[in-house]
C-alpha cells in the first residue's frame, strides 16, 4: 500500500469487531496501524460501530486507501482523483 495520509479515505476489512468490510478516514497515522473514523459499514455493524463511537485503531495491513481499490476496480491508475476537490 502505498503512503497513507491522515484525511484520506481507507476500505477496512473486517476486525476484532467489525463484521464486515467499512470505510473510514485516517485521523492518525501510526507506525502498523491508523485511527480510523467509521464513515459506512454495513447494516449488522449498526451496533458495533456504535459500541466504538464510531472510531477505531486497525492494521495498515488490513486497510487500502479507497483510491486505489477504485483505480484498481476500474482499471483507470492514470486517473488522478485526488488532485479535483468538490466544494
Amino acid at each position: 500500500m502505498s503512503e497513507l495520509k491522515v484525511g484520506e479515505l481507507v476500505i477496512c476489512q473486517p476486525n476484532g469487531v467489525m463484521e464486515k468490510e467499512f470505510t473510514g478516514r485516517v485521523q492518525k497515522i501510526y507506525e502498523n496501524s491508523a485511527f480510523v473514523t467509521i464513515l459506512e459499514y454495513d447494516n449488522c455493524d449498526d451496533e458495533h460501530a456504535y459500541d466504538l463511537v464510531y472510531r477505531t485503531v486497525i492494521a495498515k495491513k488490513k486497510m487500502q486507501r479507497a483510491i486505489d481499490k477504485f483505480r484498481q476496480a476500474h482499471r483507470c491508475p492514470e486517473i488522478d482523483i485526488e488532485a479535483r476537490v468538490i466544494s
